[in-house]
């Protein structure tokens, strides 16, 4: 997961740039538990926007695209919508980054991992499911998804 969640910041220089400002944060000499709640939340702001922008322009992130998985709406079968692609980032974030959130985090690995239609509440909320990307050959999406579970992925 710690590499998966890494890999959300190929290919995004104004992600990149808020993992480190955030990584400073707390050297600074007016660093205050207020000024690294706010560098915090100003991150779940940026991922927000950030992963809401990839899911509905791409219908992927970059970690999926390594993959060779592809987001789509349940309804239309294409990339989701701007406000489902946003709903599935609020919950994400939020189940990501705040950690009294984490039980609902790991409640939502496991209707991955054990569930029926192995969607996540993020997946849930914005009414996506991830499936295999079909404009790939079938061998060349099973090598990446391979790779990515070995922690191989480039």
């Amino acid at each position: 997961r710690m590499r998966a969640r890494l890999r959300r910041i190929i290919d995004a220089p104004v992600l990149a740039v808020a993992v480190g400002v955030l990584a400073l944060a707390p050297t600074l000499p007016v660093s205050t538990a207020t000024f690294v709640l706010g560098t915090s939340a100003a991150w779940i702001v940026v991922f927000v926007i950030d992963e809401t922008r990839r899911v509905h322009r791409l219908g992927a992130t970059a970690g999926h695209e390594m993959a060779g998985l592809i987001i789509r709406s349940r309804r239309t079968g294409g990339p989701p919508s701007t406000g489902r692609s946003l709903a599935r980032a609020v919950v994400l974030a939020l189940t990501l980054y705040v950690p009294l959130l984490w039980p609902v985090l790991a409640v939502s690995l496991a209707m991955v991992r054990w569930g029926t239609n192995a969607r996540a509440l993020h997946d849930v909320a914005g009414d996506t499911v991830v499936v295999g990307d079909p404009t790939l050959d079938p061998e060349v999406q099973r090598q990446r998804a391979m790779r990515m579970r070995l922690g191989r992925a480039v």
